[in-house]
């Protein structure tokens, strides 16, 4: 597996040595997203794109990837700290919970930030680990969540932002 590359505004060689910019793919698939708008439009939905789930369409390495550059876009918080003690968010929870917290639509991303701080507590709990060292039970429960909704919902748009500037 090839490592993921520290420069967003380069594409990584392997599978995202051809990736496409986000008004490319905007530009290729007009006419089916303007499809979707009128059939949404005439059956009075709300605009929502079914969330991708990769794991299907790619194999191992890719997926592995895929993670990987993903994983360069979250902010650096108390979430992302689990990585330092070698707890992998994206593998110990479900592909599916993944993916929609990356690629989800907000409702699916408000549930994964709620989920993902529910494992920070039992991760903390498990590994007996002290984050709330000033023993604030209150500002340390509100300060995991927004850290945890923060995670959440950067993802996906700083990954797109990287994409357009290839």
């Amino acid at each position: 597996m090839e490592s993921a590359n520290n420069d967003l505004d380069e594409p990584v060689q392997g599978p995202f040595s051809t990736y496409l910019n986000m008004a490319e793919v905007i530009a290729a698939n007009e006419c089916q997203l303007t499809g979707f708008l009128m059939m949404s439009q005439a059956a009075n939905r709300p605009l929502s794109i079914p969330t991708p789930y990769p794991p299907s369409l790619l194999n191992e390495d890719a997926l592995s990837a895929l993670k990987d550059r993903l994983r360069l876009c979250k902010p650096d918080n108390i979430i992302s700290d689990l990585h330092n003690w070698d707890i992998q968010i994206e593998d110990e929870l479900s592909e599916d919970w993944y993916f929609n917290a990356v690629f989800g639509d907000k409702d699916s991303m408000d549930d994964c930030a709620k989920e993902l701080a529910e494992f920070f507590f039992e991760k903390c709990k498990e590994y007996d680990m002290d984050y709330d060292q000033f023993n604030e039970p209150e500002w340390f429960e509100r300060h995991v969540r927004e850290s945890a909704s923060d995670f959440i919902f950067s993802g996906g748009s700083k990954y797109c932002s990287s994409t357009d500037q290839a």
